[in-house]
């Protein structure tokens, strides 16, 4: 996110765009404007939405490391007992 608004988010258009007839963007004193746009960028939804995510991929992490994994994955005589306890209860 830090990144986004460094490299994008500040270098969006402020106050006044003007353009051509064209829709080609030029300087407030050339002869050739046609259009004024007043733009004023914020935050939206979207931003906002995008910064709640990254928060929740940082829990998701923090939660990832805190929580071990069961010890069957770990273990190749648990996996062993694991899978003759399935396959009986698939037989049944």
């Amino acid at each position: 996110l830090i990144t986004f608004k460094f490299y994008c988010g500040d270098v969006f258009y402020k106050n006044q765009v003007y353009l051509d007839i064209n829709g080609n963007r030029v300087f407030s004193d050339d002869p050739e404007r046609e259009y004024t746009i007043d733009y004023n960028y914020t935050w939206g939804w979207g931003l906002m939405m995008m910064f709640i995510g990254a928060c929740l991929k940082f829990v998701e992490v923090v939660a990832h490391i805190c929580i071990p994994t069961p010890t069957v994955t770990r273990d190749l005589k648990e996996q062993q007992i694991y899978e003759v306890v399935k396959d009986e209860d698939l037989v049944d």
